[in-house]
């Protein structure tokens, strides 16, 4: 997972034009701040919102990695342009660390199995 920062007074942009089909399109991008794992500070990248999400309020949030990724061309794994943003709260904590823990159980399950 990575940990994401929204900073205080997010703002939105909106992108729209027309293809050259000539069909409408349009899109909303947030910037946001992403942590690397072992860096202590947060690079400026632009997310495009989901289509259900107006705005991203100020706060720190993790990148679901589920939404995150979808199938490209010829099989090949392509960033998604709706990547969904989880809230960083003690719910959310407990959460990972309950199904962490679960998967935990269960690969040492199978590696006690396969010795």
């Amino acid at each position: 997972m990575l940990r994401v920062l929204v900073p205080n007074n997010p703002q939105v942009e909106t992108r729209s034009g027309t293809s050259a089909n000539g069909r409408e399109w349009s899109f909303k991008q947030q910037s946001v701040r992403i942590y690397e794992d072992g860096t202590p500070f947060a690079d400026k990248f632009t997310i495009t919102l989901p289509e259900d999400v107006a705005i991203y309020p100020a706060g720190e949030y993790l990148l679901d990695l589920n939404s995150a990724y979808e199938r490209g061309s010829y099989d090949s794994l392509d960033l998604s342009r709706s990547s969904s943003l989880i809230p960083l709260n003690s719910s959310t904590l407990s959460a990972m660390k309950k199904k962490h823990d679960q998967l935990f159980a269960d690969y040492s399950e199978v590696l006690k199995k396969t010795a």
